[in-house]
């Protein structure tokens, strides 16, 4: 089921999709079933976005278990555009199946049309540590790009250098 509400003055103003699948075999094969994955109805899955402006937006995302789970998943995510920066976009991620709890900042900006910078971070709430950090500097130009950067995890620290020509390909190191 997907439904859109309008306002007046902006369109798609608030999003909500909810969709749920049912296995025919499943249900046929084994009415006692007693796994969740044995069961022929799938999680319910509902995603709310609200499109407030060009500029913000922000997106809720839910998974539902009925065979007792209960709510497995949430996320939340907010995204900012051309405010302060060209793209800043913060999300919450709760998954009780897996047992973790994410926060994500993505920072990313063009500077005189010519200079793309972009930070990332992700961090588990759980065991407080950073499980990716990037940054990334690239020179734009009509007929090449190139770019500069390095991405730390927990477990290596990788360096990168990336030259390409547009339309025809590129050479990258990464170390």
């Amino acid at each position: 089921m997907w439904q859109y509400f309008s306002l007046p003055y902006h369109r798609n103003f608030l999003i909500i999709r909810a969709y749920q699948q049912y296995d025919f075999t499943k249900a046929q094969r084994s009415a006692t079933a007693t796994k969740p994955e044995e069961k022929p109805f799938s999680d319910l899955y509902l995603q709310i976005m609200l499109n407030y402006s060009p500029y913000i937006s922000v997106r809720y995302d839910t998974t539902y278990n009925f065979y007792g789970l209960g709510f497995k998943k949430h996320s939340l995510n907010l995204g900012l555009r051309e405010i302060f920066l060209d793209y800043i976009n913060l999300i919450y991620q709760e998954d009780s199946a897996w047992n973790t709890r994410q926060l994500t900042v993505d920072l990313r900006s063009t500077i005189l049309n010519k200079i793309f910078t972009e930070f990332y971070i992700s961090r588990n709430l759980i065991r407080d540590e950073t499980t990716q950090m990037r940054l990334q500097g690239a020179y734009l130009h009509e007929c090449y790009t190139v770019s500069l950067g390095f991405s730390v995890t927990p477990k290596d620290t990788k360096f990168f250098f990336l030259f390409e020509l547009k339309g025809l390909g590129g050479y990258g190191i990464e170390r």
